[in-house]
């Protein structure tokens, strides 16, 4: 292992070592809850003009339990060029995350969290997938 990659692995360690048992029951808890409210996981607000003319654009305004699991899995964020990761590819099966590598989840939970911010709605995809909910168990499993 390189030097990078080691000095990543320890990034995501550290993430992993700083969860607290509140914070692991309240992924749980929002799981749960997120796993019984089921989809639609979000409502989309439509365009619309405004008073200058503007047209603001359409966007999704997710459910409570969504929020709640996003809150929560915000814990599991570690600053890494998410944007570069291509090992996404190997999950598109939610199935495939429950032997994945602890870190891969941890990436895939990254990537869904910070993808969001650049395009609205792509969380709510990953929900749909059911790619989030297999990542956050599979770290679930491991701490």
């Amino acid at each position: 292992m390189d030097a990078a990659a080691a000095d990543e692995d320890a990034l995501f360690d550290a993430v992993l070592a700083a969860l607290t048992p509140e914070q692991t029951a309240e992924l749980r808890a929002a799981l749960d809850a997120l796993d019984a409210s089921g989809p639609p996981y979000a409502t989309w607000v439509p365009s619309v003009r405004t008073e200058s003319g503007a047209m603001t654009m359409p966007y999704p305004d997710y459910s409570p339990p969504v929020q709640r699991l996003r809150s929560a899995a915000a814990a599991l964020v570690v600053v890494f060029p998410w944007v570069d990761w291509t090992g996404f590819r190997d999950y598109e099966d939610p199935a495939s995350l429950a032997t994945a590598p602890v870190h891969d989840a941890m990436r895939m939970v990254t990537r869904t969290l910070r993808g969001e911010r650049f395009s609205d709605g792509h969380l709510e995809g990953e929900l749909a997938a059911g790619r989030l909910q297999a990542a956050i168990r599979r770290i679930l499993d491991a701490v």
